[in-house]
């Protein structure tokens, strides 16, 4: 009996190691098949298109960029603006951001008008900033109260800029204190330029307040062309000189610069100051812009009243310096033109 069963053990052992293999290649093949007719029944199957719903976009007006702005300010409300991480300074320099808001007209010559010597006379520079806006108003750095009275005018819509007291070639004339003189030791030029230019906030560059003989100077002009430069400021050569370096030195500088075309009141007579601004519309039709600076005499800010109504009925823009320095310096549009690519 023992033997029997030990037989039938030996059997049933040797049995199963023959079936095995085969049980074991028929499930392989089992789960093959079945994965085969799997993928055959899908196939073909249609995948159904999903669709996002399209936004709607508003129809939008085509305008220009505004002074000191590019036209990524304009993109309608269904496209974000791109974030680039970068210092304003980087993309924008502080003549751009502080320009006076404003749409240029591509199609229409411009003008400019500026108005110096502000700031001794709160009653002649609250007239001027009472003006049809924009301005360009620049002020005496050495004018009391010059906080309130550039807030006052920024808030009227006008442009700012410092009115950078320079020596004159006469003797009889007085720039004011803190005047850069030619010939100046360094150090004391760089003090000077400083103090003035801290004394408010909020302007877009400066111009020189007489300067007939520091404009010649080429040693002082590359000190004050680097302190421009660095803050980021323009400069406007209000041309007291016809041998003046300082739009040639401020280009050497990277400084954005322009010059003036037309004094309104040189002498001051309502004959001269009459032809003056004829000779500003005339510029400003042959040339696209032209840039008119005056004074706050009580004869000035009289024409200025009547005649900037009339400009925009006679084909002008009445605009901010800033918005003429990019077509009048060629180097501005390329820079800008740069900066917007390379952001």
């Amino acid at each position: 009996m023992w033997f029997s069963q030990g037989f039938l053990l030996t059997r049933s052992q040797n049995l199963f190691y023959m079936i095995y293999p085969r049980i074991r290649s028929f499930t392989v093949l089992f789960f093959c098949a079945f994965a085969v007719l799997l993928l055959g029944c899908t196939k073909d199957k249609p995948v159904p298109e999903q669709t996002a719903a399209t936004p709607e976009v508003k129809e939008l007006q085509r305008i220009q960029p505004a002074a000191g702005h590019f036209m990524m300010d304009y993109m309608p409300d269904a496209i974000p603006p791109t974030s680039f991480n970068l210092p304003d300074s980087i993309a924008r320099p502080v003549w751009v951001r502080n320009a006076a808001p404003f749409i240029n007209s591509s199609d229409r010559p411009k003008i400019v008008v500026v108005i110096d010597d502000l700031g001794l006379s709160r009653k002649k520079a609250d007239v001027i900033a009472n003006l049809p806006a924009p301005l360009t108003l620049a002020y005496l750095p050495y004018a009391r109260n010059l906080k309130d009275q550039t807030e006052l005018a920024r808030t009227r819509g006008h442009e700012l800029m410092v009115h950078m007291p320079m020596q004159p070639i006469s003797d009889k004339a007085d720039p004011g204190p803190d005047a850069l003189l030619k010939g100046s030791d360094p150090e004391d030029l760089v003090r000077r330029i400083e103090k003035n230019l801290d004394v408010f906030d909020g302007y877009v560059g400066i111009n020189n307040h007489m300067g007939s003989s520091f404009t010649q100077d080429q040693a002082g002009l590359e000190i004050l062309m680097a302190a421009l430069r660095e803050r980021g400021l323009m400069y406007l050569d209000s041309r007291t000189s016809a041998a003046s370096l300082a739009e040639t030195t401020a280009r050497r500088y990277s400084v954005a610069t322009t010059g003036r075309d037309v004094f309104i009141d040189h002498e001051i007579s309502e004959e001269f100051i009459a032809n003056a601004l004829l000779k500003t519309e005339d510029i400003a039709r042959r040339y696209g812009s032209a840039i008119a600076i005056g004074h706050p005499h009580e004869m000035t800010a009289a024409a200025l009243s009547a005649w900037l109504p009339t400009l925009e009925s006679k084909g002008f823009q009445l605009v901010p310096i800033t918005s003429v320095i990019e077509e009048r310096d060629p180097r501005v549009h390329a820079a800008l033109v740069e900066s917007v690519a390379g952001l």
